[in-house]
């Protein structure tokens, strides 16, 4: 039997289109961001109470109580 080869990524007659891969698991909840008051750069951080600035070395209080970290 003679014919064209099959094109890349195309589905050959009688066969079922492959489904795409599931979507990548969201995070339960996003990481907050904060902005630095000593230089107002924006930046996501961990669930701790204080970080570093990584721009300006300030040290920065996130809000987040202590006895919210897991």
């Amino acid at each position: 039997m003679g014919g064209y080869p099959t094109a890349p990524g195309a589905v050959p007659p009688g066969a079922a289109p492959q489904q795409p891969p599931p979507p990548q698991p969201q995070p339960e909840q996003p990481l907050p961001k904060i902005d630095c008051p000593e230089c107002g750069f924006n930046f996501i951080v961990g669930m701790v109470p204080t970080v570093t600035c990584p721009m300006c070395s300030a040290e920065v209080d996130t809000g987040i109580e202590e006895d919210d970290v897991e």
